[in-house]
This record gives C-alpha cells, sequence and structure tokens, in this order.
C-alpha cells in the first residue's frame, strides 16, 4: 500500500482518535497561550503576525525581554511553535481530510461538482498547512534561530492569509453536509429517509432542552464572567493550609465531574424514555440511527462541561503565571496545586466515562423511545472491570434517584463549613446536579404523557408575579442591631431546613410513587405539581413562622432628618484651599476596592486634610460599595483606614453565600407568594440578604443607618436606577431639593424607614443578573418600584455630581473646586489593539506610556472600527448598549467636567483622574478578589501619585496622577 494510501485509510479509520488528539492539543496550546500573554491584551499569537522588517521591531524585542522573565517558563514561545509545527498542524490536517473523505464518501460516485471538490481539497490543505508552517518559521526567526529572515519578515502576510486559507479548505467539507441536510444530489426516496432521522435528531435535542439550559448557565458563569477565574486561582493559590486546600480542590472537582455526569445521565433517559403519542419509524434503520444519534449526544452533553473547565483551567493557568510574575518565585507551588487540579478533574472524568460504559446497549434502538420512567428510575451503574464489589454502592450513588440527593448532602456540608473557601465553583456545579434532577424527572414526565409540564409550572411563576405576590427582594429597613445580630445564625439554620425539604420531597416523589409517574396519563404530572404545592405550603409556613419570631416591626429604622445641601455646606469650615468631590464609577467588586484604596490614600496624604476639604463622593455600582466602605471605616476609628480597608475586603466572599441562594433560595422563590410575608421573614430567600451580610462581617459599621455625615465626613450619593422610570434614584446622606436632581428622585424620602449603609449601597450596585433587583415599598400598598444598578444610567457617578455643582458654587464663589475621576479597568492609553497610537514597545513594558494625556482625552469622542457584522440587524441593540451608562452618556459626564475653558476663572473645576489599568494580572468583573487580585490592586495603588491632583489650583491644564 503507497503511503498515501496509508494515510488515507488511517485519517478515514481512526477519526474519533484524531479528532480526540487534536482537541487535547488544541487546548494545550490554548493553556500555552494564557501563559504567554503580554501587556496591553496582545498575545504569542499577535506576536506571530508582527513583521520584523517594520516599526514593531522595537515590540518584538521588548516581548521576548518580557517572556525572559517569565517564572518556571523560559522557552515558553519556542515549546508553544514545536509544540504547533509537529503536533497540532499533522493532527487537524489528518482530522480534515478524515472528515472530508467521510462525507464524500456518502455522495460516491456524485456530479462534476462533488468530485471537483473532493479533488481541490488535498490541494486546498497543502495551501493552509504551508501558510501555517511558514508562520511558524516567522516565529523562529523573531525568537532568533537560525531562520532565513524571509519569514520574519513577511510574518504579517502568512498571518493574514490564515484564516482565507482555512476557511477554503473547509468548503468542501461544509458543501457536503449541507447537501447532505438539504438532500442535493439524492434521490426522494433517500431525502425521505433523510428527512424522518432529521427528525428524529430533533427530537433528541428537544429533549435535552434542560441540560442545554443548564450547561448555558454554567457557561455563562465560567467562560463568559471572568470572577470564576479568580475564584479556581484561589483554590491554588493564597495562603491556605494545605489540609483545607486540598479538601477545597477535591469537593470542587468533585462537584464539577457530578455535574457532567449529570448531563449525560438526563440525557440519556430523557431519550430513552416512550412517548405513546410519538409514531414508529418506518424501518429499523431509522430507528438504530436516530438511536446512534441519542447515544452519542449524551456522551458529548456531558463532554462539553469538561471541555469548559479545562478552557476554565487554561485561563488559570495564564493568571497563576501572571501571579507568579508579580510576586517573584517564592509561591511557585501554585503552579503544583493547579496542576493537581487538572489530574483530579481528568481522573474523575475518566472514572465516570468507566462507568457509563457499564450502561452500554448493544440494540441502537433502545436509546430513543423505548422504556418506561420507572424502569428508567431503577437503573444502577456497574462498576468498571476489575473494581472489587465492595465499590458497588459508591456506583450506586450515581443512580438518577440517588445523584440529586448527593448534590444536596454536599451543597449543606459547604454551607455547614464556611471555611472551606472559594464555595462558589463547587455551588455552581452541585446546584446544577440538584436541578437537573428535578427537571429531568419534570422532562421524563412531559415526554410519558406529551403535555408540557414545565410550561405550566412557567405559566404559574408568570401569574405570580404579574400580581406582584413574589417579591422576595423586599428592601430591608432593619435597625443595625437587629441585621448584625442575625449574621451567623437564621441563615444557615433556614438554608438547612430548606435543604432537608428538598431531599424528603424529592425522596418520596421518586421512591414511593414510581409507578405513578410511569402513567401515559396526566397521574404523573398531577403528583408532581402537588408536590411542588406541598413545598411550597410547607416553606411559606416555615417563613410566616421565622417572620414572628425573629426582629419585630419594632426594629424598623426610624429616618433620620437629613439637612440640605445648603446647609451642610454653610456648617463646614471656611477656606481657601482647594475643595474636592469625588466620583467614583462601577465595576463589581474591582471598583469597590479600588474606589476605597483611592479613598483612603486621599484621607491619609501627609499634611493635606482632604477630609476636611472633600465635600461630596458620589458612587455608583461596586463604586457605591467602595464608598460605603471607606465610611464605615472612617468610623470604626479602631485602626488606619487604609488597613481597615485591606483586611476587610481580604476576609469576605461576597460572591458564594450569594450564589449558593441565587441557585437555591431564589428558585424557590418563584412560586412561593414572599410578598404575603414581612422582611426578615420572606427575605430568607433573597440572594440580597447573604451578600449584605458579608459586607456587614467585614464592615461592622455598614449595619448602621446611612445617616448623615459626621465632622470630617464627605456626604454620600449612592445612584441607583428605577426599572419602571429609568430615573436615576439617589440614597444621599443630605436632603434634595427637586431643582438639585431633575426628573430624579431623592428616594430616601419616599420610604418608610432608614436603609442601612450597606443596603443604600448593594441599592446601587445590582450587577446584571448576579445581584436582583431591590424591591423598594413606599407608603401605599401598590407604591413600589424596582432598583437596578445605578451604572444603567450612568457608570461614571458624575452626573449626580453635576446636579449639585450650581448649589456647591453658590456656597464656595472664590474657591477652587477640583473634580476627582475614580475609574478601574481602564485600557492602557494609547495601546488597545484596534486604536493603537503609541509605539509598540512601550505598550508591552507593563505600564502606561510616558506621553498619555488621558484628561484630554476624556474630551475627545470615542472613535471604534464601523460596524460590519450584520450592521441592519444588530446596529439598534449595540446603539441602546453604546448610548447608555456604560457607553457615551457615561463618558460624557466625566469629558463635561472641561466645561469651563476660560483659564482665568477662579471656580474652574480641574478633573484628576485615579485609573485602574487593565494589565496581565486579571482583576475580575463580579463579586470576588482573589489574594492575587486584591495584591495587584494594591500594587497599583501604590503607584499612583497623588501630587497632581493635591496641588492647589493653577490655571493649567487638568491632571492626572499617573503610574510611574
Amino acid at each position: 500500500m503507497s503511503f498515501s494510501n496509508r494515510i488515507h485509510t488511517f485519517a478515514t479509520t481512526r477519526k474519533a482518535w484524531i479528532a480526540s488528539l487534536t482537541t487535547i492539543v488544541a487546548l494545550w496550546l490554548f493553556s500555552m497561550q494564557q501563559a504567554l500573554r503580554l501587556p496591553a491584551g496582545y498575545g504569542i499569537e499577535d506576536f506571530m503576525g508582527w513583521a520584523s522588517n517594520t516599526d514593531n521591531a522595537g515590540g518584538i524585542r521588548q516581548a521576548i525581554i518580557y517572556w525572559d522573565f517569565l517564572p518556571v517558563f523560559h522557552n515558553g514561545p519556542t515549546y508553544y511553535l514545536l509544540l504547533d509545527t509537529f503536533c497540532f498542524i499533522p493532527l487537524y490536517s489528518l482530522l480534515i481530510y478524515g472528515a472530508t473523505s467521510a462525507l464524500h464518501i456518502r455522495f460516491t460516485p456524485g456530479n462534476w461538482l462533488l468530485r471537483a471538490l473532493w479533488r481541490i481539497t488535498p490541494y486546498l490543505l497543502l495551501l493552509l498547512v504551508l501558510d501555517d508552517l511558514a508562520e511558524n518559521l516567522s516565529g523562529f526567526s523573531k525568537l532568533g534561530y537560525p531562520v532565513p529572515h524571509y519569514f520574519g519578515a513577511h510574518a504579517d502576510v502568512f498571518n493574514k492569509l490564515k484564516f482565507p486559507f482555512l476557511f477554503a479548505t473547509l468548503l468542501p467539507a461544509l458543501y457536503y453536509m449541507l447537501a447532505w441536510w438539504l438532500g442535493f444530489h439524492c434521490s426522494d426516496a433517500v431525502v425521505q429517509l433523510r428527512r424522518e432521522k432529521w427528525h428524529g435528531y430533533m427530537g433528541v435535542v428537544g429533549r435535552s432542552r434542560y441540560v442545554l439550559g443548564a450547561l448555558a448557565l454554567f457557561a455563562g458563569f465560567t467562560l463568559v464572567m471572568d470572577q470564576c477565574r479568580d475564584v479556581v486561582l484561589s483554590m491554588v493559590d493564597g495562603d491556605i493550609k494545605w489540609p483545607v486546600r486540598v479538601t477545597v480542590i477535591v469537593l470542587n472537582a468533585l462537584a464539577g465531574a457530578m455535574f457532567a455526569y449529570s448531563c449525560f445521565l438526563w440525557t440519556r433517559l430523557v431519550c430513552m424514555v416512550e412517548r405513546i403519542s410519538l409514531p414508529q419509524f418506518t424501518t429499523g434503520a431509522v430507528s438504530s440511527s436516530v438511536g446512534y444519534f441519542a447515544q452519542q449526544w449524551a456522551r458529548f452533553l456531558a463532554l462539553l462541561p469538561a471541555l469548559m473547565m479545562v478552557i476554565l483551567l487554561g485561563y488559570v493557568t495564564g493568571d497563576a503565571l501572571a501571579s507568579l510574575r508579580m510576586r517573584g518565585l517564592d509561591n511557585v507551588n501554585v503552579l503544583g496545586w493547579l496542576s493537581f487540579f487538572v489530574a483530579l478533574v481528568v481522573l474523575l472524568c475518566w472514572l465516570f466515562v468507566k462507568i457509563r460504559q457499564s450502561l452500554h446497549k448493544d440494540n441502537l434502538a433502545s436509546y430513543y423511545n423505548a422504556m418506561g420512567i420507572g424502569h428508567l428510575l431503577e437503573e444502577r451503574s456497574r462498576l468498571p472491570r476489575g473494581v472489587p464489589a465492595v465499590f458497588q454502592p459508591l456506583a450506586d450513588l450515581l443512580s438518577p434517584t440517588a445523584l440529586p440527593l448527593v448534590a444536596l448532602s454536599l451543597l449543606l456540608l459547604l454551607r455547614l463549613m464556611p471555611g472551606l473557601q472559594p464555595q462558589a465553583f463547587a455551588e455552581l456545579c452541585l446546584s446544577l446536579t440538584w436541578w437537573l434532577g428535578v427537571a429531568g424527572v419534570l422532562s421524563l414526565i412531559e415526554q410519558r404523557t406529551s403535555v408540557p409540564w414545565g410550561l405550566f409550572l412557567l405559566i404559574l411563576i408568570g401569574v405570580l408575579g404579574l400580581y406582584n405576590l413574589t417579591n422576595n427582594h423586599q428592601f430591608s429597613l432593619l435597625a443595625h442591631g437587629a441585621a448584625s445580630d442575625s449574621v451567623k445564625e437564621y441563615p444557615a439554620l433556614v438554608g438547612g431546613v430548606i435543604i432537608g425539604l428538598l431531599a424528603a420531597v424529592w425522596w418520596l416523589l421518586t421512591h414511593t410513587h414510581r409507578k405513578t409517574l410511569s402513567s401515559p396519563t396526566a397521574s404523573g404530572g398531577l403528583l408532581f405539581l402537588g408536590y411542588t404545592l406541598l413545598l411550597v405550603v410547607l416553606l411559606f409556613g416555615g417563613l410566616r413562622f421565622a417572620e414572628h419570631h425573629s426582629e419585630p416591626a419594632s426594629m424598623l429604622t426610624a429616618k433620620v432628618k437629613r439637612d440640605l445641601l445648603t446647609t451642610k455646606l454653610h456648617q463646614r469650615e471656611d477656606t481657601s484651599k482647594v475643595l474636592y468631590v469625588v466620583a467614583a464609577e462601577g465595576g463589581g467588586i474591582r471598583s469597590a476596592y479600588w474606589t476605597a484604596l483611592m479613598l483612603a490614600k486621599l484621607h491619609e496624604a501627609p499634611k493635606q486634610e482632604v477630609a476636611k476639604r472633600l465635600l461630596v463622593v458620589s458612587g455608583v455600582s461596586g463604586g457605591a460599595l467602595g464608598a460605603a466602605a471607606y465610611r464605615a471605616c472612617l468610623r470604626q476609628q479602631d485602626r488606619p483606614v487604609s488597613e481597615c480597608i485591606k483586611t476587610g475586603f481580604a476576609t469576605m466572599d461576597p460572591l458564594s453565600p450569594m450564589l449558593e441562594a441565587f441557585m437555591m433560595e431564589d428558585v424557590l422563590a418563584r412560586i412561593v407568594p414572599t410578598s404575603l410575608c414581612d422582611v426578615p421573614g420572606c427575605a430568607y430567600l433573597s440572594r440580597a440578604l447573604p451578600f449584605e451580610r458579608v459586607w456587614i462581617a467585614a464592615f461592622r459599621t455598614m449595619a448602621q443607618p446611612l445617616s448623615p455625615a459626621w465632622p470630617g465626613e464627605p456626604e454620600l450619593m449612592l445612584n441607583s436606577t428605577a426599572v419602571e422610570t429609568g430615573n436615576r434614584n439617589t440614597f444621599s446622606t443630605v436632603k434634595l431639593e427637586p431643582y438639585e436632581i431633575p426628573t430624579n428622585n431623592d428616594i430616601i424620602e419616599e420610604l418608610d424607614g432608614e436603609p442601612r449603609l450597606v443596603t443604600a449601597a448593594h441599592a446601587a450596585a445590582r450587577f446584571p443578573f448576579i445581584n436582583p433587583l431591590a424591591v423598594a415599598k413606599g407608603p401605599g400598598k401598590k407604591d413600589f418600584r424596582h432598583l437596578a444598578d445605578g451604572g444603567y444610567y450612568d457608570n461614571s457617578g458624575v452626573t449626580a455630581l453635576a446636579d449639585l455643582m450650581p448649589t456647591i458654587r453658590e456656597r464656595y464663589k472664590t474657591n477652587p473646586i477640583r473634580l476627582i475621576l475614580i475609574r478601574n479597568g481602564q485600557p492602557v492609553a494609547d495601546c488597545e489593539k484596534k486604536r493603537r497610537l503609541a509605539p509598540l514597545a512601550d505598550c508591552l513594558k507593563n505600564e502606561a506610556p510616558a506621553h498619555q494625556d488621558r484628561d484630554n482625552a476624556l474630551m475627545q469622542p470615542l472613535k471604534t472600527p464601523g460596524q460590519t457584522f450584520y450592521a441592519d440587524a444588530f446596529g439598534p441593540p449595540a446603539t441602546l448598549l453604546h448610548v447608555s451608562g456604560v457607553g457615551a452618556h457615561g463618558r460624557q459626564p466625566a469629558g463635561s467636567a472641561l466645561w469651563y475653558s476660560d483659564k482665568k476663572d477662579p471656580n474652574k473645576l480641574q478633573p484628576c483622574t485615579l485609573d485602574q489599568e487593565s494589565s496581565v494580572n486579571l482583576v475580575p468583573l463580579g463579586w470576588y478578589l482573589s489574594e492575587s487580585a486584591r495584591l495587584a490592586l494594591e500594587q497599583q495603588a501604590n503607584k499612583v501619585d497623588l501630587s497632581a491632583c493635591l496641588k492647589e489650583f493653577t490655571p493649567d491644564a487638568p491632571v492626572t496622577a499617573a503610574l510611574p
């Protein structure tokens, strides 16, 4: 057999092995890409596209210098190119060739077009491979290896040609797939047969809709939001005793593997359950084909969580190496712990694969529409060959009825042992495993009876919401003593009772009524709804009991008399020096910590007396919580403000308790009439309460009422957004006149009591979907509104200050006033990929270019490349986003701060920015900060020079506190 024939045979008969190896190598390369990240968002693939004979030469040298100092990975770029050249390129070539060949065989002999596409495939593949090899040679050339300079000089050409060559190479396979789908080049009988198969395939996908929903939620938390990366990094990094670290890693790996197996289990079962009303397929071949697809579909959905976890760990690899670079080589153990986590995930997934193989059925048709519910729920996993029978009870825990109970038990363990931090990833996986069990049984009943019981539940939830019966996120006005006393007691008890009730109802439903569940009549669905109603009654009764045995209504905080802004300003000492107003923009916990650090730095600036001259702090979202933390540390007075802030943020984890309530209590609250009981009873089903408890535990004075500012404190304006009107709703320590906040609300005037400091700040920091909307009730029974994040209206915090400036200027007619903008997540100035203005070498030095003028940039309109992808379709929603509070509407107030251009005006507003810049070190946008992320923020804060912001008035241009 010739060499070409051997390659053809291997590529077409070993497709599964080739695909698996290609995926493994691709994931390994992805991890290396993350490890080789460069400052300003660049990476190894950008490096590959830089031609060495252009202005990028300095950037190429700077990238190599940066990598040379990368701990434990000095030759990383070389290893990356070698792996790509000798492993990935051959593997993906075999995969593309084998897949195209397998598709082509289905149309043999085919017409001239099909034959022509097959004949040009090897040549197109050869062009792709040659271009990829040339690009890799350019990389070797730029790294200093003896490769002709031609390759390095034309690296940009090779890089630009790669995507067109890849698309052209895949075009034949894509056409074959389209032809099969639409029935091109086939007889009517074959088309009819394929149409029947296709309907069966779509039936398989439709039956797994609940699993697909769980996977989408998992992907959103793990890949879309970067805070999960920081959670995993915290498992392997930081000062944690090794027994605790091992326990945390094992629990998180086990939770992830359980979720992956649950995806397989319930997809398999819901495809196998028999629906009486579904007509039989016309031939056994169709039944076998659909059954085979159902078998492979269940395996594929089980593989997706594992792939997402590996991608997540790839990101964490880069974060860990960036942390090592920041700290030095004294913390190299982080890579060892990360390797242990990866190995454990792989081992557990391999064990589940072996157990899955024990469920294999020889008759492919039995994988689709073949069995009753009772038989499926009784199915037990068998141990892999060679494993002693004594371990059979462990395999029994993976049965359909036992696995959700195991997930509930582990969730209860996490609640009872809060010291096992971080818990967020394990809570997410275990909660999804539990709810997949509930949704799985519901889906089995739906398929068996052909009745959409899940739709009925959704309608019920909508009706309860329509009649305002499920407002479980009521705005808490409890006094600070009552709130702080319940920080540790009731929530754990209530959570344990809820988990116990769920476990009892699950056991009754799945163990005592299997025959009823298996009935093709409506009795199974009615039984499910009946147990749901029983659960609602028990929960509501328990919450009413908690309401009457907790803090009484008399513990509500009475409203505190607030003075007008003009009155408070006249109470301050007269001074001829510069006065300050501060705007803190949103950005989750990153913004909160950076805002608190900057306010503490201003407060402790030597000989400046900033506290006496700081008039107002306006905060939005995370900036509001940072301002509240600063206020709390001012009032604790037992240690320096900066130490108080660092200690508080080092001990808090707002994400884990909020996520566990989000995935458990909040789900149940959709069907419990929580509006019929008062706070705190039904507030136990809200994820807002545990979020606020964490902040109170870290900063105890955040439990105090918002109340007016004490002497030496700035006034606070914490800005939220009303969902129903879009108005800004401000929680202010001063009373605001209508002319000071036109078209907006001073919401404290409309409440029955005084909110706690943490509650007011949280109302301004409702991170989309993660934090719930707040429900603020007024005097009337129907007078309520929902409050969303203040960033929807204006994410900068400047708009609220702009409304107050006429009043402030009227009081201080001769004083210069300086606006200090505290911002976070700012790109390195002039270094963004699509709009880079600074020299590349400067951008790769992990610091801002020396010539930046960020303040003048505030006045410039943002420039971006034109919208090209489906501009007519995506243009309107893109415009809506870009003009929102996080877009142009958020940038405009900051730019308007420069509205006084007359340098002779002594009252000129002089802006100054205190910016946290994005760097190689991950500082996530969410509600979790690892030790590494906190250290990165603290190091940036230490480099900030405040002299520009605190100098006395000069008629010069605006100033920036730059990072040296």
